[in-house]
């Protein structure tokens, strides 16, 4: 384990985090990265990091130490993984999912039974490594969510698939004891979609009730209708509408559109939604949510094959071979950010000149107001507030996956990190990431704030109002100190030259 500083180009305020290295020795998908609670109870939990790998390993990493916390095995490729209370009985599980459609779920509070001379797990008998459920759905998945999406209460599962289909699930519970699972998902709905899932997010509406929220290509969204409970209600009073369970593609899907301009379709778009934006007076209305996405002027599609990396066309491949994981598109183009309040409302557009493929949200400030994050393939990242205030530094590699949050890396709490895979099978965890402030200010505004500097500037004979007398006074303290002193201390003597400083008071570096 390595401990370094952050790179140079880090904004004034990320200077002061560090990031720990961790090695690992697997290939890591854009999604099977989490910063979530695992499965422990209190006001006071500590958060984990998550993470799965293409060999179908699970592990969960713990404050600053290089080793695993646990490893458990899972059955195929691992495409997403996530904590959450799933179950619905407040307690929190880790759910891992894989391609081939391999859903598991792991009780890691009975990890504290047979714990190595270190504390690891890694070591644990085989048994325990098993997961407590296992079940399979439909395969080919790509993104999850698990959070409530019908205000009900209780979560749901919501899956995307390769196909453009979403599907939502709901466990149902065969026991009434909250320590033992045993159950199984039941399907609530599948929606098909007109272009590609990349994002899955809930953002409050314009009621205050939870939209389901699903990225579509070309900078749009689509909402996902929750209707199984009218439907179900149809089909007992004997209409036809499909049931529930059904698998058919019942298409309540309400598609959205950013832009009045044409973006291009083949280009995917990144969501996240129920941003943060302080006290519950400002939270009336539609919640705030972030896209970003990428406008082509000259593409040329990336396509991947077993051996290496190539471009459908004449140009030579000058990318990152490792982008042979992702089909993706490679451009010379401007990608976009953008915040918006409800559908119609855009607060501000955002271009930037590197290739986005994240997009989180973290408080950096600790004034409730949580700020996107959005990160580049090759490193650059990207923090913009609420006012379209931008700060950005450049990580130390390129980067396979991304993720920000809460993160209990050292002195026993957690604190705000972003945590970067790179394709040289290192993670690097930037914790105590904090910024006093977002928005550019000077040392006038800041002095105003203190109350001794009025008093300081009385002292000195200089009206709080005179901004030009208040700068040159700030201008000669700065440069000019020695010389100011001295001029201070001959004003204050009178004409015959007899030292009067008994009646005058003279400050010295007053600011």
């Amino acid at each position: 384990m390595e401990v370094q500083g952050l790179h140079p180009a880090a904004p004034r305020g990320l200077l002061q985090a560090v990031s720990v290295i961790l090695g690992c020795s697997w290939s890591v998908l854009p999604s099977p990265l989490d910063l979530l609670g695992t499965p422990r109870r209190g006001p006071w939990m500590l958060n984990e990091l998550v993470v799965g790998d293409t060999n179908g390993k699970l592990y969960v990493y713990k404050n600053d130490d290089s080793k695993p916390w646990a490893v458990r095995s899972c059955q195929g490729m691992l495409t997403c993984v996530g904590v959450g209370d799933i179950c619905n009985k407040g307690k929190n599980l880790v759910v891992a999912v894989s391609a081939e459609g391999w859903f598991h779920l792991f009780d890691l509070t009975s990890t504290s039974k047979h714990p190595d001379a270190s504390g690891h797990h890694e070591l644990a008998a085989a048994e325990e490594q098993k997961p407590v459920f296992k079940q399979h759905i439909p395969a080919n998945t790509k993104v999850m969510l698990i959070n409530d999406i019908d205000g009900d209460g209780k979560c749901e599962l919501v899956v995307g698939y390769t196909d453009r289909v979403v599907r939502a699930f709901r466990w149902e519970d065969w026991s009434e004891n909250s320590d033992h699972v045993s159950g199984q998902l039941l399907l609530l709905k599948k929606w098909l979609l007109e272009g590609q899932v990349d994002s899955l997010s809930v953002n409050p509406g314009p009621d205050g009730s939870p939209e389901m929220m699903v990225s579509q290509p070309g900078c749009g969204y689509a909402i996902l209708l929750c209707t199984w409970d009218s439907e179900q209600q149809a089909t007992t009073e004997g209409r036809d509408n499909s049931a529930p369970g059904s698998e058919a593609p019942i298409r309540d899907v309400i598609l959205h559109q950013t832009s009045g301009r044409i973006h291009n379709k083949n280009v995917s778009t990144h969501l996240i939604g129920s941003i943060a934006r302080g006290s519950s007076s400002e939270n009336s209305g539609s919640g705030l949510f972030a896209l970003c996405t990428l406008d082509v002027t000259d593409e040329k599609i990336m396509g991947c094959c077993p051996s290496h990396c190539h471009l459908l066309s004449t140009t030579a491949c000058t990318t990152v071979p490792a982008f042979c994981l992702h089909q993706t598109l490679i451009a010379d183009g401007i990608w976009t950010l953008k915040l918006m309040e409800g559908a119609d409302k855009l607060l501000w557009s955002v271009q930037v000149d590197h290739q986005l493929f994240a997009l989180e949200k973290l408080d950096v400030t600790g004034n409730g107001h949580e700020e996107v994050i959005a990160c580049a393939w090759d490193g650059q990242t990207y923090i913009i507030d609420h006012n379209r205030t931008v700060a950005r530094f450049q990580a130390d590699e390129n980067v396979s996956a991304f993720c920000a949050g809460l993160y209990a890396c050292k002195g026993g709490s957690n604190s705000p990190c972003l945590v970067y895979v790179s394709f040289n099978q290192k993670i690097y965890i930037y914790w105590d990431v904090q910024l006093e402030r977002m928005e550019s200010t000077n040392l006038l505004k800041i002095l105003d704030c203190n109350p001794e500097f009025g008093s300081l500037l009385q002292q000195l004979g200089v009206e709080r109002s005179d901004v030009s007398a208040v700068k040159n006074l700030i201008h000669k303290t700065l440069y000019f100190p020695e010389k100011w002193q001295q001029s201070s201390t001959t004003q204050c003597q009178d004409p015959a030259g007899i030292d009067s400083s008994a009646h005058c008071t003279v400050v010295q570096d007053p600011l």
